[in-house]
């Protein structure tokens, strides 16, 4: 593990932590003037006693807890479709509107200027148009597909919250081994694999050396290279490693089946359902890649790896976001995965170190990108748009994203100025100079402040894009039960920080270098609220792990 790694990405969840706290204590009398203090304060201490509820529920088996958290999703959200009549607005009804009319045989709509600057929305209309064609032109066919997206959710917050807490399925994890070398069983409970960190470790972290590895010398009484001398406690220790691995897993995979924006925004026609579920997959079947070069298995590593760069490519196409998970995956691997030499189940066989693992995530760029490519050609080839896949006006999330009075928000005026200019090289040097200009201009790193505080504080807005008007009291509950719920999550980070020795773990260490680098990029891009909901699993699964930490401390 390295130490100076571990306390950046601390640092970084720290910055995180305290904008997203700031951010919602400051705008939080919002919510308490829209409908009262009382509705308020009993919207807070519901989320407080859900939260409790939630972490009793993570004490079962992961066999029952995992299929329930999938049932209540979908449960939650089929009401919520059957009750809440959303229409599609602004991006939503356009990508749509475009959908019926290419499940009719018409792809005139993908020529339109929209589709035209903004070509990598095209393969999610192909989609919708896709089920348009098998279900008809209803868009209740859309929104019960959400539903059933949003229920497999958490299965993979699941195995990323597991990863993350070290488990079995971490990064470059091993097998905890026996006295005579062999692996040893899964804890009582049997959902969990063995691979936790030997006994007498100083801070109980998921990446101190596992039994059988090299050997740590006399102070922690473990065993040597060749298994011989393991102590009672070892099968014990690396039971209640994993015990506690499943446990953040669970917790993980409640909190994205209840969590409230993921409810609203079911029927919203959005494309961060289905993005979300293809990139957070691809991440997991990653970390597999991972385990398996760890193990010596470099073939089946390869082909997992071919699998997470499909899954990651698909997401992005879905939503073009890809990259700053394929360069967390990246950059998590490389500085965090199976540093220290082990051996293989195969003993004497040397596991693949730090350029097993280059050449496995050159590998994972390669076909995120080569994917992109091939579906962009296909679809210029075969004449479905005339431009391949891909922003075409890039600069104008930049213009908008640095706006002071929008606070990074669209601006009307903005787009006006630039759409007004003819395309090509003169917009381009418009734009750019209006970016230079706002980045020279004084206040930036207030401004940055204020802006991430904006994005991870404000009020969640997923009740405007379903549609849904409740009473304002009731509304007033429901957006205070969302901040507490998500506040707790937050809070959830700081136990990172409150180890001796700042132990983030691989899996947990892409998570994190994935929400720092979201929360990052959107300090100097254009902002919505609802953009936060793409890290909510990210965010939701580090929280398991740092609440499963403070518990067992």
């Amino acid at each position: 593990m390295k130490r100076w790694a571990d306390r950046l990405i601390v640092a970084g969840l720290a910055a995180f932590g305290l904008a997203a706290i700031v951010g919602t204590v400051r705008h939080f009398g919002g919510i308490v003037a829209l409908g009262g203090a009382a509705p308020a304060a009993g919207g807070a201490a519901a989320a407080g006693a859900g939260f409790w509820l939630i972490w009793r529920m993570s004490r079962l088996p992961a066999r029952f807890v995992v299929p329930a958290a999938m049932l209540i999703a979908f449960g939650l959200r089929a009401v919520w479709i059957a009750t809440v009549p959303t229409a599609p607005v602004s991006d939503f009804r356009t990508m749509a509107e475009a959908a019926r009319a290419v499940a009719g045989g018409d792809v005139g709509p993908l020529r339109s200027e929209y589709f035209q600057l903004w070509t990598y929305q095209v393969p999610f209309v192909l989609g919708e148009a896709a089920l348009f064609r098998l279900f008809g032109p209803d868009l209740a066919v859309l929104k019960w597909a959400n539903a059933v997206v949003l229920a497999l959710l958490p299965a993979v917050g699941y195995a990323l919250g597991r990863s993350a807490a070290g488990g079995g399925r971490s990064f470059g994890a091993g097998q905890t081994r026996r006295a005579g070398g062999a692996p040893a069983g899964p804890p009582a409970d049997g959902t969990a694999e063995a691979g936790a960190p030997e006994p007498g470790s100083r801070d109980g972290g998921v990446d101190a050396p596992e039994v059988g590895g090299t050997d740590p010398g006399p102070r922690h009484g473990a065993v040597g290279a060749a298994g011989a001398g393991a102590t009672e406690a070892e099968p014990r220790d690396g039971a209640a490693e994993a015990e506690a691995a499943e446990t953040a897993g669970k917790l993980a995979a409640l909190l994205l089946a209840v969590y409230p924006s993921t409810v609203m925004m079911a029927s919203v026609l959005t494309n961060q359902h289905l993005a979300a579920l293809l990139a957070y997959g691809g991440l997991f079947v990653w970390g597999r890649a991972l385990r398996r070069l760890s193990g010596g298995k470099g073939g089946r590593a390869l082909m997992l790896t071919g699998a997470a760069g499909a899954l990651l490519a698909a997401g992005d196409l879905v939503r073009p976001i890809g990259i700053v998970f394929v360069a967390a995956a990246v950059t998590g691997a490389l500085l965090f995965a199976g540093e220290r030499p082990r051996l293989s189940g195969k003993e004497g066989r040397a596991r693949f170190g730090f350029f097993g693992r280059l050449g496995l995530a050159l590998g994972l760029v390669a076909v995120f990108f080569a994917g992109r490519t091939a579906v962009s050609v296909v679809l210029v080839t075969t004449g479905v748009t005339d431009r391949p896949l891909g922003n075409h006006e890039p600069l104008w999330k930049f213009v908008a994203g640095l706006n002071r009075e929008t606070i990074g928000h669209f601006s009307r005026a903005d787009y006006e100025a630039v759409m007004g200019l003819p395309a090509g090289e003169a917009r381009s040097a418009f734009e750019r100079a209006l970016i230079a200009e706002r980045l020279r201009a004084p206040g930036l790193g207030a401004f940055f402040m204020e802006k991430a505080a904006y994005l991870w504080g404000f009020p969640d807005q997923a009740p405007i894009w379903s549609g849904w008007a409740p009473p304002k009291p009731v509304l007033a509950a429901a957006l205070a039960f969302e901040r507490v719920l998500f506040l707790l999550a937050v809070l959830g980070l700081s136990a990172f920080g409150r180890l001796r020795r700042p132990e983030i773990g691989p899996g947990g260490a892409v998570l994190a270098l994935f929400l720092l680098g979201y929360a990052a990029a959107h300090l100097v891009i254009e902002i919505q609220v609802r953009y936060r909901y793409d890290a909510l699993p990210a965010l939701l699964a580090l929280g398991a792990v740092g609440w499963t930490k403070r518990r067992r401390k």
